[in-house]
């Protein structure tokens, strides 16, 4: 069926090719007609011109021949003839030199034969007696025929390749017709070289590549289509499949259809990243809300319970009734009461920071420098040879106004985490450097990483893939750089590598303060 309909359009497209090419070989054999017609018509007007004036300028010469009855035979030796001809060819001559390629001449009944033959501008080779052979009966026939009719007589002839038109007038003397004078000249170099059955057989052939042409191109314009169909069928299952290059007009159309899935692809992850993001705020900000007032609950009793272990603790410590009350506690037992109050009182604290991640008291510090105040913490019994830390700063790096001691604490929990997950030889690379006006602070590690689906959920409070801890680390962190207006994200490879980035917004009054 499709290569029945993709037939019928190539049918169309040949015929219509086909009309158009015999419309213009039509056109063109009109103008070659109508160039041939006139290169002929302005030729024989000029031969029967000259053919008159030759006839006319020799009247005289003609008329005292006759008297001398040079005409008669007997009348006229070699001598006198061959002077006669000169003189004939004179007049001839100069009648005919002012216009090329013109010949001419004389013919006279009595003697048979063409007298006063010139052809002054001619091209060789150039006979020496009258005209050349294969013209002579068709230039005598013609003069026959003129002197009956007692006419001046012009007409084309034809052989191959040669073609000329012919005029020839009949020459009297006191009413009696002698003979004849002739013009020619040749026109095949002048007339168009293609006959209406070359143009018509070249139309034809044309119209048949074409056909074929057109087959073709519908062929190619099917098979690509049919690319880029299938393409779009795939793209629909595979979302990162790409249509392929194709040349012209549907390489132009696939590469606009890439451009815009890009596009669309893109906007669709900027979309889900700011929903994750929209998402992210409001359970951070509901769970600070929920934290704050949970604090405020819990932060008091603990105060309380914490503040009567310690009075019952000295008591017991000061008492001289010690051992009555050592067999209901002791001093021991009340001490990991306290810790532990400790360990829940720090707990609160920190998740006090989601309801208030800074304190905003900004100021102007020097990245570089908090990294290497922060780095001396891991200089420790508990962090020797577990892994080699490398920093390298951007010396150039600008100031910025940050809260120093949170965004040592966002440092300072990304490095531990770093320690963590590493497992022997482990290494633990710093970076700074500016990238349009953030500065960015990379921190990577060759741990264990990230497992991809812990990925979406790395942020969120109490979340941990570690055995221990408490899941507060990079929640903390979040809130904090989000805070100072910035972003933190991280790219992982599990078992690989970790690296995390934090970007914090450099302001131009930070750089005017700086000045």
């Amino acid at each position: 069926m499709r290569f029945a309909k993709l037939k019928l359009k190539a049918l169309i497209t040949a015929t219509l090719f086909s009309v158009v090419l015999a419309i213009i070989a039509l056109f063109i054999d009109k103008t070659y007609s109508d160039w041939a017609n006139e290169v002929t018509n302005t030729n024989m007007v000029l031969c029967e011109v000259l053919v008159k004036q030759i006839a006319n300028k020799s009247e005289g010469l003609i008329d005292s021949l006759v008297s001398s009855k040079f005409f008669e035979e007997g009348f006229n030796s070699r001598i006198e003839s061959g002077k006669v001809d000169l003189l004939l060819s004179e007049i001839t001559k100069e009648n005919l030199e002012s216009v090329d390629g013109m010949e001419g001449g004389f013919y006279f009944l009595s003697l048979e034969q063409f007298q006063g033959y010139a052809y002054p501008t001619s091209p060789p080779p150039k006979p020496v007696y009258g005209p050349p052979p294969r013209s002579y009966n068709m230039i005598k026939d013609q003069i026959l025929h003129s002197i009956i009719i007692d006419s001046v007589l012009v007409q084309v002839h034809q052989f191959d390749p040669a073609i000329f038109p012919l005029a020839t007038k009949p020459l009297k003397s006191n009413g009696e017709i002698i003979g004849a004078v002739w013009v020619r000249t040749h026109i095949e170099k002048e007339l168009p070289q293609f006959s209406l059955v070359d143009i018509v057989n070249i139309a034809a052939v044309l119209s048949l590549l074409g056909f074929i042409l057109a087959v073709a191109i519908s062929i190619q314009q099917h098979k690509r289509l049919d690319i880029i169909k299938r393409d779009l069928e795939y793209l629909e299952i595979q979302p990162n499949h790409r249509l392929k290059e194709l040349p012209g007009l549907f390489g132009f159309i696939t590469d606009s259809i890439n451009k815009m899935v890009d596009a669309l692809q893109a906007e669709h992850k900027q979309r889900e990243h700011l929903e994750y993001e929209l998402h992210q705020k409001d359970k951070m900000a509901s769970l600070g809300t929920l934290i704050a007032g949970v604090a405020h609950e819990v932060k008091t009793p603990l105060a309380i319970i914490k503040t009567r272990i310690q009075m019952w603790q000295q008591k017991l410590k000061t008492s001289s009734d010690r051992a009555k009350f050592e067999e209901l506690i002791s001093y021991k037992s009340l001490q990991m009461v306290i810790n532990e109050v400790n360990r829940l009182s720090t707990l609160v604290n920190r998740l006090l920071i989601f309801s208030r991640p800074v304190d905003e008291n900004f100021r102007l510090c020097d990245i570089n420098r908090l990294i290497s105040d922060v780095l001396t913490l891991f200089k420790t019994k508990r962090y020797a040879g577990l892994a080699e830390i490398l920093v390298e700063q951007d010396e150039k790096l600008p100031k910025t106004k940050i809260d120093p001691n949170k965004i040592e604490q966002v440092i300072l929990n990304i490095i531990t985490n770093s320690f963590d997950s590493i497992k022997g030889n482990g290494r633990i690379v710093l970076k700074t450097y500016t990238e349009d006006d953030i500065i960015v602070i990379s921190i990577t590690d060759n741990g264990c990483g990230i497992p991809e689906g812990a990925r979406k959920n790395i942020f969120d409070p109490f979340f941990t893939t570690k055995t221990s801890g408490t899941g507060l680390g990079l929640s903390i962190a979040y809130e904090i750089v989000k805070a100072h207006k910035g972003e933190i994200e991280f790219d992982s490879v599990e078992n690989e590598y970790s690296t995390f980035y934090i970007k914090l917004p450099i302001t131009k009054n930070d750089q005017q303060d700086e000045k």
